[in-house]
């Protein structure tokens, strides 16, 4: 804990790490984050990117919540209907595979994978895939 706020333990060996609680390592597998109020959680975020300064993590992250761009839409040649009623499904899916590959012992991890991942195009994401191949619209 620092000034009462929990603070991620840096790995041995020195040197820098991003250590924070958003790495794309772990979000599919958190629900958030949040402490008391905004501030406090950005603190808490800052602090796990230690040695860099407190200040400047958290004023970076405020820059991005204001100053961002949102990923860019992609337009395509007719709405998009094979992810539908099958979204929500898949993405629970696709969690399942994740969380199995990452809790699978190293030598498995790809047959686990791998198995997870074709599993998961033959229940629909496949249909998905291929219908947003054929009508999307290069810039």
């Amino acid at each position: 804990m620092v000034d009462g706020l929990p603070r991620i333990n840096p790995t041995a060996g020195g040197g820098w790490i991003q250590n924070s609680p958003w790495n794309i390592d772990l979000t599919p597998l958190q629900n958030g984050i949040f402490l008391r109020n905004p501030v406090d959680t950005v603190r808490m975020i800052a602090l796990g990117y230690s040695p860099h300064p407190e200040a400047l993590v958290m004023a970076a992250h405020n820059s991005a919540m204001v100053n961002a761009r949102p990923d860019p839409i992609v337009v395509t040649e007719q709405p998009l209907v094979a992810a539908g009623p099958r979204g929500p499904e898949l993405q629970t899916q696709a969690e399942t595979i994740l969380i199995n590959a990452v809790r699978a012992p190293s030598a498995d991890f790809d047959s686990v994978w791998n198995a997870g991942i074709n599993a998961w195009l033959g229940a629909g994401a496949r249909e998905i895939v291929e219908e947003r191949r054929a009508n999307f619209i290069a810039p």
